[in-house]
């Protein structure tokens, strides 16, 4: 004898149970590829802001290097680096303080990129002081030091 139909163990699952799980499945690859394209382009943004500091860096330092007083104002340049081109603008201007204006510059370098940049919005802003480096060669001078960057060397 047959078994009823009552009586029979159902097994595996139903079309409503299989489609129920494809949407979970279906929402949730959904988030991790929206996630995964989100770390992508944040990462592109890291990139473009390190170049972009490496750049502002070193025209601070060939500011430095240079050793010369700087004339209150605005420049800017380009160049390239990491086989793109990029734009640099300087801004200088006197120390605040009347004690130090003719002693420090402060130097604000902006870097954007030259495709696709906005002047109005750069990857990034450094700010730095310059010495007016007469001044250090008067200090070196006295102290019989004759390293123009005022750092002491010791034998």
């Amino acid at each position: 004898m047959r078994p009823s139909l009552s009586c029979r163990r159902r097994t595996g699952f139903t079309l409503l149970e299989v489609l129920v799980a494809l949407a979970v499945v279906g929402i949730a690859l959904v988030a991790v590829i929206k996630t995964a394209g989100d770390t992508a382009a944040g990462t592109g943004y890291l990139k473009q802001k390190t170049f972009a500091h490496w750049i502002a860096m070193n025209r601070m330092e060939e500011l430095r290097i240079e050793g010369q007083w700087l004339r209150v104002g605005v420049q800017s340049g380009e160049v390239e680096l990491m086989g793109q081109e990029w734009r640099w603008l300087q801004k200088v201007s006197k120390s605040p303080n009347e004690l130090t204006e003719n002693a420090m510059r402060i130097v604000e370098v902006s870097v954007i990129p030259v495709e696709g940049g906005d002047e109005d919005h750069p990857l990034i802003t450094m700010t730095g002081f310059l010495i007016n480096p007469n001044l250090l060669a008067q200090q070196n001078q006295r102290s019989g030091n004759s390293d123009p960057s005022g750092t002491e060397t010791t034998p």
